[in-house]
């Protein structure tokens, strides 16, 4: 039990609660034996420097713990959420269609954009609007193409929605080689 407990602790972010970068490698590895098709979306927090610029890094990790809690509430138990790096979160969406995975990007980014992250600052409670970007990859896991591989697809696909503003995403179903763009 202990030693579970030590397994659940070094997967786990510890500001946001979701899974780290290292679980996600091991899920990777995992899906890619699997054959499923898979949405994979990586996304962060817009201009989030100015965030930790204009308060500071307590008000930016509220932020980013409101951020992590908007997506885990339109997830389901068989989707993945990952903290992938400072402001970036992957998710792994699971036995949903390619059309289903876009509306669910279209709904999180959405519910991003309409929930401030409540904080403190100055002895004061303030509310912090900000949105997200996303890049989502429709995938097939196979030994063709692995997860690391569509990883890297979704998170060109966030450059691209990056490129062209904010507050979007970009997506590619890489089973059909069909391509959107959402603002």
């Amino acid at each position: 039990m202990e030693r579970d407990k030590f397994r659940e602790m070094a997967y786990t972010d510890f500001l946001t609660e979701v899974h780290n970068r290292a679980f996600m490698d091991h899920v990777m590895n995992d899906l890619d034996k699997t054959n499923e098709k898979i949405g994979i979306i990586v996304c962060d927090i817009d201009t989030f420097k100015r965030i930790n610029d204009s308060y500071n890094h307590a008000v930016g990790d509220r932020v980013i713990q409101q951020f992590a809690t908007c997506l885990r509430q339109q997830l389901n138990d068989e989707d993945y959420l990952f903290r992938s790096g400072g402001e970036e979160f992957t998710i792994f969406l699971r036995n949903r269609s390619y059309q289903e995975c876009l509306e669910l990007v279209e709904a999180i980014r959405q519910s991003v954009s309409n929930n401030p992250a409540l904080a403190e600052f100055k002895n004061e409670q303030i509310a912090i609007s900000y949105t997200a970007s996303f890049g989502l990859y429709y995938h097939k896991a196979s030994e063709f193409e692995d997860m690391k591989s569509a990883y890297v697809h979704a998170d060109n696909l966030l450059f691209q929605a990056k490129e062209q503003g904010k507050n979007r995403f970009d997506a590619k179903n890489g089973v059909a080689e069909t391509y959107h763009a959402m603002s």
